[in-house]
């Protein structure tokens, strides 16, 4: 009986352990949320009164997010290299080399989950009006933030992209990787995708995080960037301007299509390969668990704050 008492004592001391490891690192992501918040609404807020427009969209808000968004995320890495022992050189190389054939499966399963995303949200839709609820305000207010200025162009496609994979695969995923690869990758990938705060964007960006964190735990950031940046960028604003600029039917009919087809890909690859998948996720399964991460208070604070 002494016997299973110590070891009651020593799993509830891991656990303890574990919990306040996971606080520590969605503090940290707390931290940056707050500093994001308080920044963009005190930055357009003084913008707005110097310069006398109330519009929301100005031509300079994209400017304002760049400094919101990305400078909160110097502090945090700054914090974690300086006292948390972040090895971010080593987070950003990776642990192997991408090639070719990996990073044509990376893309489809990136553009597979567009598909993904919506047929989830879709089934969710259908059974919250049962209640006469909706999240279709949220897809409305996604929508609605379309890019339209220079700024804006540069900070979707290019720094937020490398802003939001330092802070959630570099820094997030780093320090949660200790506790097993695949808890740390999803575990990320939900954070990443609450920090959105609306519904719709919550499912497409968790399900993009875990691609990303996989690519960036193995492959390294500067390819999860790589990725971010070409599903923003090059796919999502690229293409849809290039399609208003030249009125291609051809070009919006492979805009259309190409998800479509990658979704099936994605799905018979991953069926074909599930003994791996599966095989995977054992080797790489640890004793933390998702209900730590969720529970949270500071994943919690994430999501009230983001969502408010």
């Amino acid at each position: 009986m002494y016997a299973n008492s110590i070891v009651r004592m020593e799993k509830k001391a891991v656990v303890n352990k574990l919990k306040k490891s996971i606080d520590r690192t969605f503090l940290n992501v707390f931290l940056y949320a707050l500093m994001a918040e308080v920044l963009n609404k005190g930055l357009t807020a003084g913008y707005s009164l110097l310069s006398g427009h109330s519009e929301y969209m100005t031509k300079d808000f994209g400017f304002i997010l760049m400094i919101a968004f990305a400078a909160p995320v110097i502090f945090i890495l700054y914090r974690g290299v300086r006292y948390e022992n972040l090895d971010l050189k080593e987070k950003i190389a990776g642990e192997s080399n991408m090639t070719v054939g990996r990073l044509i499966l990376m893309l489809t399963l990136l553009l597979g989950v567009g598909i993904a995303s919506s047929l989830i949200t879709s089934i969710g839709e259908y059974t919250v009006s049962r209640f006469g609820l909706t999240v279709m305000n949220d897809s409305e207010w996604a929508k609605g933030e379309s890019i339209t200025t220079v700024s804006l162009i540069i900070y979707g496609t290019i720094v937020g992209p490398i802003a939001e994979e330092l802070m959630f695969r570099g820094y997030v995923l780093g320090k949660l990787k200790k506790h097993g690869e695949f808890f740390a990758i999803v575990a990320s990938a939900l954070i990443f995708g609450a920090f959105h705060g609306n519904v719709i964007q919550l499912v497409h960006a968790g399900l993009a995080g875990i691609i990303y964190g996989f690519v960036a735990s193995r492959y390294g950031v500067k390819w999860s960037i790589a990725l971010h940046i070409f599903n923003n960028g090059i796919w999502g604003q690229g293409m849809t301007a290039l399609i208003i600029l030249t009125r291609s039917e051809v070009l919006g009919l492979i805009h259309t299509l190409l998800p479509i087809f990658a979704f099936f890909i994605s799905i018979i690859y991953l069926f074909l390969n599930r003994k791996k998948v599966a095989g995977y996720i054992k080797r790489n399964k640890s004793n933390a668990s998702l209900f730590y991460a969720v529970t949270s208070v500071w994943c919690i604070a994430v999501v009230i704050l983001r969502f408010m």
